[in-house]
């Protein structure tokens, strides 16, 4: 009879602990479910991330190529005006230093016309055709003399005008070299604003890298949460049972919490 007692409070324990074992495996998979459901749902904020930042280095890449456009418009726009407003600048200088020349040239001829006809008319007044031939070569000496000076005036004019082009050759030349530093410097925007545009392309990249790693991570925790829970040992005891299999919940338990929480500070993190 004492046989029969022992074997039947055996079986009654062995029932006991598989009962509890049971729940407990029932348990675990309810708690199994609810962290395959969140890891699912840290996974689609994960390929909602990478969408975003897909989107938003798309974006960033088309402003900047329209910035860039729209500068380099503007500063070829600018350098067209000042370079149309130095050239007529110039243009009008030229104009009115011929001007004047003309002027000038044009009165003196007008005076020494003016003074030969008066003396032609003396001459035909009358008088002694000695007087006629020395007052004759006086004035041939006179526009001898007025031719020379004339002549020496217009070499010192021819001078002066080739200076005056000399100066405005050196002035295109220097309008030509503000004209290549200036398109120099519109290209060394452009590249800084390239690079700019590869520096954020990179950051982006690197960060959907880490994202698809986590990802990758999330992926490989899984199996872990798939091991079974139950021994089939027949010597382990019941405490030693439970003992185990909540262990391996915490511990399960605490890494999805760590997970989850650097998913919701990836997702809650500024852009």
């Amino acid at each position: 009879m004492s046989k029969k007692g022992v074997g039947s409070r055996a079986k009654g324990d062995k029932a006991e602990v598989l009962a509890a074992l049971q729940a407990a495996n029932e348990e675990l998979r309810a708690k199994l479910t609810d962290i395959q459901i969140e890891l699912q749902q840290e996974k689609s904020k994960v390929s909602r991330v990478e969408r975003e930042k897909n989107q938003e280095l798309k974006q960033v890449r088309e402003h900047e190529q329209h910035k860039n456009a729209v500068l380099l418009t503007e500063l070829k726009s600018k350098l067209h005006e000042e370079k149309m407003k130095e050239l007529q600048a110039v243009r009008e200088t030229l104009l009115r230093q011929h001007e004047a020349e003309l002027l000038r040239v044009i009165k003196i001829k007008d005076n020494e016309n003016q003074r030969l006809q008066a003396l032609l008319h003396a001459l035909r007044d009358g008088g002694p055709e000695k007087v006629k031939t020395g007052l004759l070569s006086e004035a041939k000496e006179e526009a001898k003399k007025g031719f020379e000076v004339e002549k020496v005036k217009m070499q010192q004019e021819i001078l002066e005008l080739k200076g005056a082009k000399r100066q405005v050759e050196e002035a295109l030349t220097m309008v030509m070299q503000a004209d290549k530093i200036k398109a120099a410097e519109i290209r060394s925007v452009y590249h800084l604003h390239q690079e700019e545009i590869s520096r954020i392309k990179k950051e982006c990249e690197r960060e959907i890298r880490r994202l698809t790693l986590q990802r990758q991570t999330f992926t490989w925790r899984k199996p872990l949460a798939m091991q079974p829970f139950l021994s089939t040992d027949g010597q382990m005891t019941l405490p030693q049972t439970l003992q185990m299999v909540f262990a391996r919940l915490a511990a399960q338990l605490s890494l999805d919490q760590i997970l989850i929480q650097i998913g919701c500070n990836i997702y809650l993190s500024p852009h």
